[in-house]
This record gives C-alpha cells, sequence and structure tokens, in this order.
C-alpha cells in the first residue's frame, strides 16, 4: 500500500512561485484589491475546469495485491484504489487567487479602471493546475495532450515514447481513469471539458520543461 505524493522538479518549481508571487502581492496589496480584480465569464468558466482538473490530479490511492482462485487455479489481483481527492471549490479559491494576484503585479489592461485576468493569467493557472502533480503524471498529461487525435493510441507506445515502464504508465493511467480525468486506460483520451481547455492555454502539451 502507498500514496504517491512525490512531486515533480517543475511542480516544486510551481510551488515556489506561487509562494513567492502571494508575498509579493499581499505584502503590496490589500484584500479589497485582490477583491476588485476582474474575470471574465469566459475564464471564470475554464477556471472552473481546471479547478476540478487540480482537485482530482491531488489523487490518494492505494495498492490492493491479494490471491483468489479462478477456475481452479490460484492468481495474483494488483488493484489501485483511489481513497481520496481535493474540493473543488478550495482547488477554484486557490487558483483564482493565483490569477487575480498575477493581474495585480503585472498591471495588466484594466477594466473600468480595474485590473483583469487574461490569457497569460489563464495560461499560467493551466501549467500550475497541472504541475501540482506527480512528475509521472504531468509528463502523460501533456502526451495525452500532444497526442489526443491518436485514437489508437496504447498504454504500450506511451510507456516508450516517455521511457517510462509500461507498469508506471498503466499505474497511472489507472488513477487518472477512476478520477474521471481520462476515457479509458486501453486507449486513453482525455476526457472533456479538460482536453479543451488544456489545448486553449498550454497548446500543443509542450509545456513539460517551459
Amino acid at each position: 500500500m502507498f500514496a504517491d505524493f512525490r512531486m515533480s522538479i517543475v511542480a516544486n518549481r510551481l510551488r515556489d512561485i506561487v509562494s513567492s508571487l502571494f508575498i509579493m502581492a499581499y505584502e503590496k496589496y490589500r484584500r479589497e484589491d485582490f477583491e476588485r480584480v476582474q474575470i471574465l465569464p469566459r475564464h471564470q468558466k475554464d477556471l472552473d475546469v481546471l479547478a476540478r482538473l487540480l482537485a482530482k490530479l491531488r489523487v490518494a490511492f492505494h495498492r490492493r495485491i491479494y490471491h483468489e482462485e479462478y477456475e481452479g487455479k490460484r492468481r495474483t489481483i494488483d488493484e489501485l484504489e483511489v481513497t481520496q481527492t481535493d474540493i473543488p471549490i478550495r482547488a477554484y479559491l486557490q487558483l483564482l487567487n493565483f490569477a487575480r494576484a498575477n493581474a495585480l503585479i503585472r498591471k495588466v489592461p484594466t477594466f473600468l479602471g480595474m485590473p483583469m485576468v487574461d490569457d497569460h493569467s489563464m495560461r499560467l493557472v493551466a501549467k500550475l493546475a497541472i504541475g501540482s502533480t506527480s512528475h509521472n503524471i504531468q509528463k502523460i498529461l501533456l502526451y495525452l495532450l500532444r497526442n489526443q487525435e491518436e485514437v489508437t493510441l496504447t498504454f504500450s507506445e506511451m510507456a516508450s515514447d516517455l521511457k517510462i515502464s509500461k507498469s508506471t504508465v498503466s499505474r497511472y493511467l489507472s488513477v487518472l481513469y477512476q478520477v474521471g480525468i481520462i476515457s479509458d486506460t486501453a486507449t486513453p483520451q482525455l476526457n472533456e471539458p479538460y482536453f479543451s481547455v488544456l489545448k486553449k492555454y498550454l497548446g500543443g502539451g509542450n509545456e513539460e520543461n517551459s
């Protein structure tokens, strides 16, 4: 049994950036300034999708190995069971405050004299959402984003391309399927609306090292 909370280098770097951004913002701006930041309905809708994605990616799971008799033979069953995900509203508020802080610090174009979240802020929000998980899950998500049109994509091909073991890819695909992020584990694709929103802000999924 285990829970995989290992954060990638990218995720750690993002956490450092977020911490620095909030410290800078809260030292310079008041709570009222954060509340004055405007967000367009389309950005708010996308933020909600990214928050649901982030909540699912903050997943805890454990591995169950047991034995059973089948047709007179004893076989080993190796299963993954998701035990916990985050609360979407908590993820939403964290991403919203991050977007607001970014808009305040960058002094982006304003609406009626008030700062406003823009596409640049949302791109960072999308990167933060997928960066807040393990390195291997992040690699799998970006790979799926790049190869969404490959309807015959298999986990074996993915393991070969990403240079990750088949068992590791299979394990994480199982987790992503159980929390509702991908369609299936045999020929996985990102579910909507996650694919459309990630595609909008991350393009072809080449964000791992940017």
